[in-house]
């Protein structure tokens, strides 16, 4: 007898994390902690009800438990001690930062607690895929008057900013929207026919973020993809070459539109340009610049447990090995690391799989995960609201596979 097909409610829990609102634009800026609390717990809930209805239970991967676990330990050392310092900045907000390993938890865990299922991973993915992309909607009605009323429920930007029109999905910001979208690019260049028509489309909606972190992370990864691929040297280079004139064409095509978006997205580019020859000033890259300082003097201050979150200070840092470093010291970073290992070493074992979905969703999440490592150079990516829902659903998705494989002799993967 065949086990149950839960795919529908793994279907059901993409749409709730990518749609659900957050209210942000109906809230202070002081809000925005509520909106994300709401969120997370309304995804929580959403999750046990899906169990419920599946008659299904919990069942927690052992070593990501075991890595969430002492992360959760060290986050409420690291606070408490530091809250009972002096010298420390530690504020009631911090606390909020305990429940963050246990959120990761319970979005990993979903797809092995419904039971994932090589034989559900097509129809999953096609659904994820489809999703985000739904999300465009909310970058059209955006330009729209009535559009304004529904972007409150996800966005805390105001409508007269140029962050507003720079396309974010349901996820309020455009590097956040980037980074997902990064995901289903690889997935259709490996995995569909038509690589240079996918190519084209996600590069134009990369470039409409206007992230330039997304960009350069899809660059290196797009780098990685090509000359990963089967084929002579030259052939490969060739056709790289082929490729950066495409998009230096469509870059100077897009250039020449005269849409107020677009043209403030090519100034960022120059700004950065110009600040790293030396010829100008860039306001991220100085700000990153002072937020490294500042991760080198809280590491020295605890370079162990870290020093917490440090929510009520001014200048928050926003580099994810930066971050961890200053919040959760030594033992933080090693703890994420390890995490992005088991992820690696679980997408690295399926990259060859007989099965062309199994494969093509491996080398995808491989790239995906390269990518998240630069793109968190400028922001704590897999931190974000939405963001982190998705990534750790992903890896659940992964970690399924590869347990479900591992004792299947019939594939001959023997670990």
């Amino acid at each position: 007898m065949n086990p149950p097909n839960y795919n529908k409610y793994i279907n059901y829990y993409i749409w709730f994390i990518l749609f659900c609102p957050t209210f942000w634009g109906f809230m202070p800026e002081s809000g925005k902690t509520i909106g994300q609390l709401f969120f997370s717990m309304s995804a929580i809930l959403f999750v046990c009800f899906l169990l419920y209805k599946s008659k299904t239970s919990f069942k927690f991967p052992r070593i990501i438990t075991l890595i969430f676990t002492i992360q959760c330990l060290i986050y409420i050392l690291s606070i408490t001690l530091n809250s009972i310092s002096f010298h420390s900045n530690i504020s009631l907000k911090d606390f909020s930062d305990i429940i963050r390993p246990i959120l990761y938890l319970i979005a990993i865990s979903v797809p092995v607690s419904l039971n994932f299922k090589e034989s559900q991973l097509k129809n999953t993915i096609a659904t994820l895929i489809a999703t985000i992309l739904t999300c465009l909607i909310m970058d059209i009605i955006k330009f729209f008057p009535l559009g304004t009323i529904i972007l409150k429920l996800y966005t805390a930007l105001p409508p007269d900013s140029f962050n507003y029109f720079r396309f974010s999905g349901t996820f309020s910001y455009c590097y956040n929207f980037g980074f997902v979208l990064i995901f289903p690019m690889f997935y259709c260049l490996y995995a569909y026919n038509h690589k240079p028509r996918n190519l084209i489309f996600f590069l134009i909606l990369l470039i409409l973020t206007g992230s330039r972190s997304i960009l350069l992370a899809a660059v290196i990864t797009l780098i990685i993809y090509h000359f990963s691929s089967e084929g002579k040297f030259h052939s490969k280079l060739i056709k790289a070459i082929l490729f950066v004139l495409t998009i230096i064409i469509l870059m100077w095509f897009l250039s020449l539109i005269e849409i107020p978006i677009i043209q403030r997205i090519f100034t960022n580019f120059e700004r950065l340009i110009d600040a790293l020859s030396g010829e100008g000033n860039d306001g991220s890259l100085s700000t990153r610049s002072n937020q490294l300082s500042n991760v080198i003097s809280n590491f020295y201050k605890s370079p162990i447990w870290g020093n917490g979150p440090l929510k009520s200070t001014t200048a928050p840092i926003e580099m994810q090995i930066g971050y961890y470093l200053s919040a959760w010291g030594i033992i933080g970073v090693a703890l994420l690391l390890t995490l992005y290992t088991c992820c690696f070493y679980w997408a690295f074992k399926l990259r060859n799989n007989p099965n062309k979905i199994v494969k093509a969703f491996s080398r995808t999440n491989l790239l995906w995960l390269i990518a998240s490592l630069i793109v968190g150079m400028s922001t704590p990516i897999t931190d974000q609201i939405r963001v982190f829902q998705i990534f750790y659903l992903i890896q659940g998705i992964q970690y399924a596979l590869f347990r479900e494989l591992r004792v299947n002799s019939k594939y001959g993967l023997h670990i």
